[in-house]
């Protein structure tokens, strides 16, 4: 029974410990449930964290293959494109080498011939000679007429001027103005008096000779100012209507003859196989642009000089621009 008295003296005091300790684990329960909170947000942040970064280097992984599988297609393909590039480009140089080796020869062989055109340009030469020769005769024949019709022209005009002033003639008792007595030699114009003959003045037709008067047909078109506005539009935006020379071109026939070769050539390259040697049973067939009045060389047998263009007289080819004088007809042929 004492004990029960001691200890309901101190209820106070118990009272007052146990809740003072229920307030202190109460404090304690909630620090240590904010530590429990910290703990937890820290632990599975970090869990969180692991596995983030464990699929983000998953996905680099498997990007950096993907683009890596991509990457090389697309460099292989570059490759190959590169590849092919570079073959043609070699293809290219080795028809480009080919076409101006076989351009070469040609050039030499029928088109740059040295010899071939040496030859021509002597008969050129020789054929200028002709015609330089031919043209200084004319010239001459030309001055001789010019000089005779000068001489005809002017004994016309004497021998008119003289029959206009026969009255100014010398008589036996009268002296003429051109006949001077201190002068011993006589004068040319009056030679000329005294070779002419005075002109006698036109006689009148009679009114019996003449008859009666011819009345002058009458105008079927009329013209000048009576002439309707339509006719002369009509006539002002006329057409012109040349004449066949001036329609024809001056160098239609030297473009025939280019179109005629052209298409002489493409039938030749199209229609029948080129070979390097010709054959023992078939002749060689030249071409019509070929063949030249001075011969054809073989390839082989002579050498060639380089044609340039910078070594030339002119860079145009020889045409014949003045018209054809009809008194060199017979040079036709070498012409």
């Amino acid at each position: 029974m004492a004990a029960y008295i001691r200890l309901w003296e101190t209820k106070n005091d118990v009272l007052d410990e146990y809740f003072a300790r229920q307030r202190e684990a109460e404090i304690n329960r909630f620090r240590e449930f904010d530590a429990a909170v910290k703990i937890q947000s820290s632990f599975r942040g970090w869990k969180v964290r692991r596995r983030m970064r464990f699929l983000h280097n998953a996905a680099t992984t498997i990007q950096s293959a993907v683009r890596g599988y991509f990457a090389f297609k697309s460099f292989q393909e570059l490759v190959k494109r590169r590849v092919f590039e570079m073959r043609m480009n070699f293809y290219n140089r080795m028809a480009t080498l080919i076409q101006s080796v076989w351009r070469g020869y040609y050039s030499r062989k029928y088109v740059h011939s040295y010899y071939t055109l040496k030859s021509y340009l002597e008969g050129v030469k020789e054929t200028n000679s002709i015609v330089r020769e031919k043209l200084g005769q004319y010239k001459k024949a030309m001055e001789v007429e010019r000089d005779w019709m000068e001489k005809a022209a002017l004994e016309t005009q004497l021998r008119e001027h003289a029959s206009k002033t026969h009255y100014l003639l010398s008589t036996e008792t009268i002296g003429g103005i051109y006949s001077s007595p201190h002068s011993l030699k006589i004068d040319e114009r009056e030679v000329w008096l005294r070779k002419t003959q005075p002109r006698t003045p036109p006689r009148r037709k009679s009114q019996d000779e003449v008859g009666e008067a011819v009345a002058l047909p009458p105008l079927t078109r009329v013209q000048g100012p009576f002439r309707s506005p339509q006719d002369v539009q009509r006539q002002k935006h006329k057409k012109l209507e040349p004449t066949l020379k001036v329609a024809t071109d001056f160098y239609a026939v030297e473009k025939a003859r280019v179109a005629l070769r052209d298409a002489e050539w493409v039938k030749r390259v199209q229609e029948k196989e080129f070979f390097v040697t010709p054959s023992r049973h078939k002749g060689y067939e030249r071409l019509l642009h070929g063949e030249s009045k001075y011969g054809h060389l073989a390839y082989g047998t002579k050498h060639f000089r380089d044609s340039t263009g910078s070594k030339r007289i002119s860079a145009k080819d020889f045409r014949t621009v003045v018209s054809p004088i009809h008194m060199f007809d017979e040079f036709n042929k070498t012409y």
